[in-house]
């Protein structure tokens, strides 16, 4: 049980790192779209953290209304960028 649980820390660690490597990612991009206009990498990158916050709430390391509203959030920013 020890052995297992500490696998499993590690994974879950990774996996949450990678979350917040991916939305910090998103939310750079969603900032340099705004300014320089480019929307083919954004769109590249912000389907990219959707999946990995998916996957993360599918292996059950983020809840799945947490991940809802970090996907939400990240398309609620890019709706009001593409407006603008």
């Amino acid at each position: 049980r020890i052995r297992r649980d500490e696998k499993h820390g590690l994974f879950n660690r990774s996996c949450l790192s990678r979350v917040r490597t991916f939305r910090r990612k998103a939310l750079a991009a969603l900032h340099s779209a705004d300014q320089s206009g480019k929307d083919g990498e954004l769109s590249r990158t912000l389907s990219q953290a959707q999946s990995e916050i998916a996957r993360a709430a599918r292996k059950g390391v983020i809840p799945k209304n947490a991940a809802g509203r970090y996907t939400s959030r990240l398309m609620a920013r890019h709706a009001r960028l593409s407006a603008s």
